[in-house]
């Protein structure tokens, strides 16, 4: 097929206008800002769900060393932090294995513990402890394990 010697194309075989150009373009711009925008929100939600696990961690091991302790050494602590007034408790350096990395990431965290005894019940205590860090997004987090202790061990109960 030739084209007609005068240079005007027939309908079907013209190309983009500018007009076209331009809203395809803008259309595109619009879909990888947009995708820019949920990769950047799916990031920080991946930081938070990564440093609340590092967290739960973290409490859930210092709540294990917290229940090998005698009933004495729980008092000691207590009395350490002011009958009960939230103090910062320290994460061991055997929970990191003496990692430079990993002490380096625990170091984002603050961990506070309280110790109190439960109202209306002897030989009962509540054990509280808290974890707090900014994510990258620099908002505050917190994470926080309760649990009691007893004085004569598993058997002992707690009646409301």
């Amino acid at each position: 097929m030739t084209l007609p010697s005068s240079g005007i194309c027939r309908r079907g075989q013209r190309g983009f206008t500018i007009f076209e150009v331009m809203l395809a373009a803008i259309v595109m711009a619009l879909a990888i800002s947009t995708s820019l925008a949920v990769m950047e929100q799916g990031m920080r939600t991946i930081d938070t769900a990564r440093s609340t696990t590092i967290a739960g961690q973290i409490l859930q091991s210092m709540m294990e060393d917290l229940r090998l302790q005698t009933w004495a050494q729980i008092g000691a602590l207590q009395t350490a932090s002011n009958n009960g007034t939230p103090g910062n408790a320290t994460i061991d350096s055997s929970f990191t294995g003496y990692n430079p990395t990993a002490t380096a990431m625990l170091a984002h965290f603050t961990i506070t513990r309280s110790i109190d005894d439960v109202v209306g019940q002897t030989g009962m205590k509540i054990i509280t402890l808290t974890a707090t860090w900014i994510g990258v997004d620099g908002r505050s987090h917190t994470l926080q394990y309760t649990s009691y202790y007893a004085q004569h061990g598993l058997y002992d109960y707690y009646v409301a």
